[in-house]
Parts: structure tokens; sequence; C-alpha cells
């Protein structure tokens, strides 16, 4: 697992020059975290001496990792397939789910980047070798994880869209506080979309439930007006006083206030629009 998380990281953005006593590996990370780890691993490998530098003129910081003289025959760097020339990918290092999660998690580290959970999902790998962009994507399938490729200015993608392939992608490789970030803005975003189809559908009652009261107190004005209102049945009259003095108020309020159901009230209420040659258009709660 060390040497597939160090192939991860190193693979991605390290060159190997030839020295004058031999090889000088050279490569950079843009995060102290992530160069700091590479030297812990590298000394476990038993490699001599890594040299971390901070380079220059960086507003934020960039640091080297700079291994000089080393043996053009070293065994470590045929294991993570380095040499002169970016080599293919050792098959030991996928030859194991724990090595493949592990190689995984040193593309993420060394070449990959998370945008904001609370935004819409998006994970990517940016290589400058098109060699690269492929190993990460037959990896990413290996491991369940459906991602795509592309190229943009002269760099190679692989990248996820789907919230559900970024957080199987964190929780695969150990991105613990990335996952936790993702799950939480999902659920909150999952919380927000409930709570406005709620909202949407109560709006839309209330407008229904006030057009309806509205055309309910035209047609009392109207039978009012006439001078039909007090000649109809006593229930009706009822309706309509119940309805006047609660003009805003929902069928079951207005059944709560006459004593009868809320079916009972719609009832009436349809009656008295009849009489007055009105078409029900919807009925408030």
């Amino acid at each position: 697992m060390r040497q597939a998380l160090l192939a991860g990281l190193l693979r991605p953005g390290t060159m190997v020059r030839e020295g004058r006593h031999g090889a000088i590996l050279l490569t950079c990370f843009d995060h102290p975290a992530v160069a700091r780890l590479t030297v812990q691993l590298l000394r476990q490998e038993g490699v001599p001496k890594p040299d971390l530098l901070r380079q220059a003129n960086r507003r934020h910081g960039r640091f080297a990792l700079h291994l000089p003289d080393l043996k053009q025959g070293d065994l470590w760097l045929g294991a993570l397939g380095l040499g002169l020339e970016l080599g293919p990918r050792p098959a030991q290092l996928t030859a194991t789910s724990a090595r493949r999660r592990a190689l995984a998690r040193g593309y993420l580290l060394a070449a990959g980047s998370v945008n904001d959970p609370h935004k819409e999902p998006h994970l990517e790998f940016v290589y400058a070798q098109a060699q690269l962009a492929a190993e990460t994507a037959d990896l990413l399938s290996a491991m369940g994880v459906d991602a795509r490729r592309t190229e943009r200015r002269g760099r190679f993608l692989v990248y996820l869209k789907s919230r559900q392939q970024v957080i199987a992608l964190l929780a695969a490789v150990g991105g613990t506080g990335a996952l936790f970030a993702f799950e939480d803005a999902w659920a909150i975003s999952e919380l927000k979309e409930e709570v406005n189809r709620l909202v949407n559908a109560e709006t839309a009652n209330l407008q229904k439930s006030a057009r309806a009261a509205s055309r309910q107190l035209l047609a009392i004005s109207i039978l009012k007006a006439e001078g039909r209102l007090d000649g109809l049945p006593v229930a009706l009259q009822s309706a309509s006083a119940a309805r006047l003095l609660e003009p805003e108020a929902t069928l079951v309020e207005l059944g709560g206030a006459l004593g009868i159901t809320k079916s009972a009230v719609a009832a009436r209420l349809r009656r008295l629009m009849a009489a007055a040659g009105l078409e029900p258009e919807g009925e408030n709660r």
C-alpha cells in the first residue's frame, strides 16, 4: 500500500534527469502536507536524504522535492514506473483493492481537486500526459467509479460530476473530511429542495384558497344586491354569514364555526355560487 500511495504521489509530476553522479529526481507540491507525506514515505522506503525545498517567488508557497544523484538502477524507481521517461504503471501497484485505493489517494493528493461541496459536485484530476489520464480513468473504473475524460488547453482531465460518484471515491480513498463536507452539503441540498417543494405547494394552495374565497364573497354580494340572500335556506344564509365574518378562513375553520364538516361547508358554498350564477373555481381548504 505504501508503494502504491508513493506511486500516486510521484508519477503525475515527477521528472528524472541525468546528473553528474547518477539520476536526479525533481517533483513539486502545492501543499506542504502532501510534500511532508511524500518525504515520510520515501524515508520508509529507505531512500536516502530526500531534500524538501520551498520555492521562492511563490505567493502561496510551493515545495520542491529534490533527490540528487540517485543510482540509475534504484529498484524503488522502477517499482513506481519512474525513469528518465514515464514508464507504464507496474501491475503490482493495482494487484489488490487496498493498493488500488492507495494509488487513487496518491493521484488525488498530487493532481486532484474537489470543488466547494455546497456547489454543483465536481472532482477532477489534471495531468500533463494523456497516459496518466488513461491510467486514472482505468483505475477508477476498476474501483467501480464512472469517470469521464477530456482535454483542456493542452492538459488531460479525468473528472466526476455525480455527487454519488464523488462521495464513493472520497470514501474509498479515505478522504474523511471532504467526504463529511460533501455528505453534509448533500443533506442540506436535499432539505432545501424538500422545503422549497413544500413552500411552493403551500403557496399554490393558498392562492387557490384565496381565489375560491374571493368568488364566494362575490356570489354573496350578487345575491345580496339582488335581494335574494334573505330568501335562501337557513343553511346557506349561515354559510354566507360565516364567510362574510371570516373572509380568509379555510373550509375547516368555517366548519368549526358552524359546527359542520368541511365537505358540508364546501357543498353550501357551491350552492351559494350556483344561486348567484357563478361556476366554482377551485375550493379553499
